[in-house]
């Protein structure tokens, strides 16, 4: 999973698709439910079948934060990603969030997803409700600050560029209107 998926989520081929027909998290998913099948009847004592799970289900979620933090390109635009990863962890609840089949994990994913969950809400937030969807987030004792500061830089930078562009043509008219306001207001204009 690490080489085949883990290595390619937030990349330009991760980001070739769009989120709905992006077949990376699908494709862990799937494999992920063939793997537990065969460990189902492998594995005859319940307990260290659901330990298993639990570790498989630490693996993938703290994989894909690194994937997120490691992979995704500084100038990725925040409402583009948390358009992704909503999709992702929308894929992986619908897995791991069935309570018929993961009921003894049922804690554990709850609090993998909160964090996930909170991720898009972050990133797409308006500024106003940023603190209150950032904070799943900066409970996480394992990923908090540094997924809060890499969330916030994607934020910040892209507010820089699109007050950049609103000052440069901010009616799309090809004018740069902000500038020519200032030239008019200098000649008394």
């Amino acid at each position: 999973l690490k080489d085949n998926i883990f290595m390619v989520l937030f990349t330009s081929k991760y980001f070739d698709s769009k989120p709905e027909e992006n077949e990376y998290i699908e494709s862990m998913v799937l494999t992920i439910g063939e793997y537990f099948d065969d460990f189902k009847q492998w594995i005859e004592e319940p307990y260290f079948y659901w330990e298993l799970v639990k570790g498989i289900i630490n693996i993938i979620t703290d994989n894909y934060i690194d994937a997120l933090l490691i992979n995704t390109s500084k100038s990725t635009d925040p409402e583009d990603l948390a358009y992704f990863v909503r999709n992702d962890v929308e894929k992986f609840s619908e897995y791991f969030g069935n309570q018929d089949e993961f009921a003894d994990v049922e804690k554990l994913w709850k609090k993998k997803a909160k964090v996930l969950d909170a991720i898009p809400g972050a990133l797409d937030a308006d500024a106003g409700f940023f603190d209150a969807l950032a904070k799943p987030i900066l409970d996480n004792q394992q990923y908090g600050e540094k997924l809060l500061k890499f969330i916030e830089k994607l934020r910040k930078k892209n507010k820089k560029a699109e007050t950049f562009n609103y000052y440069e043509d901010d009616d799309n008219d090809g004018n740069n209107n902000h500038n020519n306001n200032n030239n008019r207001n200098r000649n008394g204009n």
